[in-house]
């Protein structure tokens, strides 16, 4: 460790031009990202994540040995165990980290603070994570929102472009396959008892908190993230279907799933 240390004392972020070593996974926006910090002119260099987390560490310290990057750019934790090890060494290192959240931290993390270091910087997607990551322990957490890859000088068919001019459009998917991938034996059971406390088609105030803590009161849910987790999605559903149905008699474009 001694000599690690040594190794990456080196000045970070002295130039324009970064070096970030990118934890990939092929996961939803990764490539784009990857597009864009190359488009800024930083020297970026993938790293494919592993999923035993000795092979995972001991690969992305070589790599950061011979890389030297500035910092290690990765997505929702992707690649990092469960009980903070890879975090705590990197920390020990004194090697920047920064995740961009694409999802609800609580889902990844949830309440564990092992991944909390000083050396990690944390981005979220939803600006009301903002208090609660910081809640958690980490003290470097800032919003950056989501936002389209398209280039405002790409050329469009005429023929496509006049049907869309005057039309509503939504870009999107109807969740049914995350519905489907988070649920279980009972969840709609006790989503239909739920239902009558909270209104699911508009915007809920700290839904998944709200329901972690309602969830404690079932026995049978094993873990209350994962429900809170399943409702989130059920909840999402319900809302997108809501506004949607709201604005059908309006010309309308949908981009999304079946």
């Amino acid at each position: 460790m001694s000599q690690l240390k040594q190794h990456f004392s080196y000045p970070k972020f002295t130039g324009s031009e970064y070096r970030i070593l990118f934890l990939f996974q092929d996961y939803w926006l990764q490539n784009e990202t990857i597009s864009c910090i190359t488009k800024l002119g930083h020297k970026l260099q993938c790293f494919h994540i592993l999923d035993d987390p000795t092979q995972m560490l001991d690969g992305l310290l070589k790599a950061c040995v011979e890389f030297k990057p500035d910092i290690i750019l990765g997505t929702n934790h992707l690649g990092f165990d469960p009980e903070g090890k890879i975090a705590n060494v990197l920390s020990d290192l004194n090697l920047p980290v920064a995740f961009w959240y694409l999802d609800d931290f609580r889902f990844i993390i949830q309440n564990n603070r092992s991944h909390v270091n000083s050396n990690t910087l944390i981005f979220t997607f939803d600006r009301n994570h903002l208090p609660d990551l910081k809640k958690l322990g980490f003290d470097h957490v800032y919003y950056l929102p989501l936002a389209t890859p398209f280039s405002i000088n790409a050329t469009r068919t005429a023929r496509r472009s006049q049907s869309l001019k005057n039309q509503l459009t939504f870009i999107g998917n109807s969740f049914e396959n995350t519905v489907q991938r988070w649920t279980k034996t009972n969840y709609f059971r006790f989503f239909n008892t739920l239902d009558k406390k909270y209104n699911f088609a508009e915007p809920v105030p700290r839904l998944v908190e709200s329901i972690y803590q309602a969830a404690q009161n079932y026995p049978d849910i094993k873990d209350p993230y994962h429900f809170a987790g399943y409702v989130a999605a059920l909840a999402t559903q319900m809302y997108r279907k809501a506004y949607l149905t709201a604005v059908s008699y309006r010309p309308f474009a949908v981009f999304g799933d079946d």
